[in-house]
């Protein structure tokens, strides 16, 4: 905590001195706080892991080689703009693009060892069609932007948001799947960094416009925040589990209806969408897999609700045998 508050303050400084254009230099107080913010992030992320309980290591570890990711990112980001290749994309775009790689790992890791087989199949799926109907939300309304800008820059213009906001979405379902305690530390300033991290890509790729965003633009200083906030989430992480019964209620809720709304909200989109007809395929696609997905995790419901069945069935029938067995022998008993 001292080390986020120094971090913090030293962030927060630079983010005041953009803002004013101190000494008329603002894009390099600009580059200043996403550099003290990028690497500070990594490294909390790291001095949690080096602190974390063996049952956390693997999972703090996984976060922090993401926040590693995002710094090496912001590293070559400033030699681009020292050399004047500032714009969009950039080799910088390749790091940044693969932090979200190890986040997500850490997420299908922390879960495991909480839920059963069956759970563990249904959470996968339910995560994935969250992404899936993130991704084809995220394309219906970028979608159009993304196909009139160049290609590469296009391209940009959905991966980002993608790759974070919808990570942050399965990430929330994966968290209610083992009832992850709610708390200002650990997985929900996590999820909570990951989703701001997305937002301000979107608002920093739209005032971007094929190149470099105008310098203290308001997004900008938000990724400084979401980084610092994700790795404290990192340093902080445990899959303790809640024990409030309004929350595992809650939770329960959630995780019965998301998937269903997804599944609504995916075969509207399918029918209702119409655009550039890349746009569209990508949407119908995001929107086929959904529901595709959806009915493998019924029939495996089914399935696993079958065996269940079947499993008490068994009980009950040698139970009667059970009963029936007693009752002769309290009968002979009885007779001699």
């Amino acid at each position: 905590r001292r080390t986020l508050a120094a971090l913090t303050a030293v962030t927060g400084l630079a983010i005041v001195l953009t803002a004013l254009d101190a000494l008329g230099i603002a894009t390099f107080w600009e580059n200043v706080h996403w550099t003290v913010s990028g690497i500070g992030g990594a490294a909390l992320a790291i001095i949690g892991t080096r602190a974390a309980p063996p049952a956390e290591r693997m999972v703090r570890g996984f976060l922090a080689l993401g926040l590693i990711a995002y710094a090496i990112g912001q590293l070559i980001w400033d030699f681009q703009v020292v050399f004047g290749i500032g714009g969009v994309p950039g080799p910088s775009d390749v790091a940044f693009l693969l932090a979200a790689a190890p986040i997500a790992t850490a997420l299908l890791i922390a879960v495991r060892p909480h839920l059963s087989g069956a759970e563990l199949r249904a959470g996968y799926l339910d995560g994935a069609v969250i992404f899936l109907t993130l991704s084809a939300l995220i394309v219906t309304i970028f979608g159009g932007r993304a196909v009139s800008a160049a290609p590469a820059f296009g391209t940009l213009v959905l991966l980002y948001p993608i790759i974070f906001l919808a990570t942050a979405g399965a990430g929330t379902v994966t968290a209610l799947s083992i009832r992850i305690r709610p708390a200002m530390s650990g997985a929900w300033p996590l999820l909570g960094g990951t989703a701001l991290l997305g937002l301000a890509w979107i608002g920093w790729l739209s005032a971007a416009d094929g190149g470099a965003a105008p310098v203290g633009s308001p997004s900008s200083f938000l990724f400084s925040v979401a980084v610092l906030v994700i790795g404290y989430g990192a340093a902080t992480w445990r899959s303790e589990r809640s024990d409030s019964p309004v929350f595992e209620q809650t939770a329960e809720r959630l995780l019965a209806l998301l998937p269903i709304a997804a599944v609504l909200f995916s075969a509207v989109m399918v029918v209702v969408v119409e655009g550039p007809a890349l746009v569209t395929m990508l949407t119908r696609i995001s929107g086929g897999a959904v529901i595709l997905l959806s009915a493998i995790r019924q029939a495996l419901l089914l399935s696993e609700r079958g065996i269940i069945v079947a499993r008490g069935r068994k009980a009950t029938d040698r139970e009667r045998a059970a009963r029936h067995s007693t009752q002769l022998a309290l009968d002979a008993l009885r007779a001699s």
